[in-house]
């Protein structure tokens, strides 16, 4: 779902980088940690259903509000050309949910599960999110929501940084001024009744979360916090997720202060920084985005034993998957969007 970025020296951390416009964010492995909890989370909820609180919503959540901040990094700071902005989000994501979908097309044919072609085209399309609104949804594909909702919110980025002219100042003024629009939105359909699949799987309330990172980030980085204060953050964030809490809270203060959890980790403690980019947690970081997409229709297996066997399906899959297909894709399609950057910049302009 993120881009993965290359190495910079160390000591370089989230709130303390990007003080030029040409110095963008590196690769950092606690994000890699960052998004192995995120995805951890989806599993326990999907395989492991708890009562009291969700952390399939909350890994969601944490994707989100990372996807906010390197989003915001990549436009406003490195400020990458749109084309290729664009053309690297479709060779991060197409690939291996093309694959996925490609398997879930095979085996909804061999009668593996009820395919229901209409599902299967609004998943490709990233339309899912509103099509269930009409047709209802379906176990195996209902992850992809959260995938629609990333990309729509990439469009609006890209048009927030055409609109501010790459200003950092006014793209995060403008990035929270639609985050609070959208969380109002939300907030609204919930007071008239709404239920949480029908209001916070649509793009004009989610959004919200991946727009108030990209601005958190935009005009909030650079501050300094004590080394505690992140993971207190990050701590009082997760109790906002609990069951009981209301969806408007949950998703408007809890997710500010995972934004700022995250948009300030780069300054916690070095303990807590070397255990969130252990090993361990920075492979299943990389593996984040295959296993998200396999593990939902393993996930329906009846039984512990089942979801056993599935996760175990799942896990194998998604190994596959980021070897085969998600890793050469996105660096093929990468190295031609650079050839044909460099042959832009060489080709004589006619006139």
């Amino acid at each position: 779902m993120i881009e993965q970025y290359q190495p910079a020296p160390e000591g370089d951390a989230v709130s303390n980088i990007a003080n030029g416009p040409s110095q963008g964010l590196p690769h950092l492995p606690y994000l890699d940690g960052w998004r192995a909890v995120a995805v951890i989370g989806v599993l326990l909820d999907h395989y492991l259903a708890s009562r009291f609180i969700n952390p399939g919503r909350f890994g969601v959540e944490m994707f989100f509000v990372l996807s906010g901040l390197l989003m915001a990094d990549i436009l406003f700071v490195r400020q990458m050309v749109l084309p290729k902005f664009f053309g690297r989000r479709i060779a991060r994501v197409y690939p291996a949910l093309f694959a996925f979908l490609s398997a879930m097309a095979v085996a909804g044919g061999a009668g593996l599960w009820p395919a229901d072609w209409q599902h299967l085209l609004s998943a490709s399309t990233f339309t899912y999110n509103y099509y269930v609104l009409v047709a209802g949804r379906t176990a195996f594909l209902d992850h992809i929501w959260s995938l629609c909702v990333e990309e729509h919110t990439y469009v609006i980025l890209a048009a927030i940084a055409a609109i501010s002219r790459r200003s950092q100042v006014t793209g995060g003024i403008l990035c929270l001024s639609l985050a609070a629009l959208a969380w109002s939105d939300g907030a609204i359909r919930t007071l008239l009744g709404g239920g949480y699949y029908d209001v916070y799987w649509r793009t004009d309330v989610r959004a919200a979360s991946i727009l108030m990172a990209a601005g958190v980030y935009l005009l909030f980085r650079s501050r300094k916090v004590p080394s505690w204060a992140p993971i207190a953050l990050g701590v009082t964030a997760v109790l906002f997720n609990f069951e009981l809490v209301p969806d408007p809270l949950k998703y408007g203060v809890g997710s500010v202060l995972l934004a700022l959890a995250l948009v300030y980790v780069g300054q916690a403690h070095a303990a807590f920084l070397r255990l969130l980019g252990s090993k361990p947690l920075v492979i299943v970081g990389m593996l984040s985005f295959s296993l998200y997409l396999w593990q939902q229709p393993f996930a329906q297996f009846p039984g512990i034993a089942g979801r056993l066997l599935g996760l175990g399906a799942a896990i194998a899959l998604s190994v596959l998957s980021y070897f085969v297909v998600e890793r050469p894709a996105r660096r093929y399609i990468n190295s031609q969007l650079e050839r044909l950057g460099s042959a832009s910049v060489l080709r004589p302009v006619d006139v």
